[in-house]
């Protein structure tokens, strides 16, 4: 299910994700109620969909979103 490193810090972790950086990680720790202290193997399944929950209610443009983007406004000008 987590594809990402298991022994890092939860924010450190999100951070591989391609369109979060450190400040979305901390919001979305804080969203999930997530302790930013903890390690990704102590996180709790339930947790991880309330981060993925907190991706979509904080509008978080990731991954496959992030690169269809810029073209559209290339084609623009």
């Amino acid at each position: 299910m987590w594809i990402y490193p298991r022994n890092k810090k939860v924010p450190y972790a999100l951070r591989y994700i391609h369109g979060i950086g450190t400040t979305t990680a901390i919001k979305l720790c804080a969203e999930a109620k997530v302790d930013q202290k903890s390690r990704v193997e102590d996180v709790a399944v339930k947790k991880v969909i309330a981060m993925r929950d907190g991706i979509a209610i904080l509008g978080i443009m990731v991954e496959g979103g992030l690169p269809s983007k810029p073209p559209k406004y290339i084609k623009r000008l």
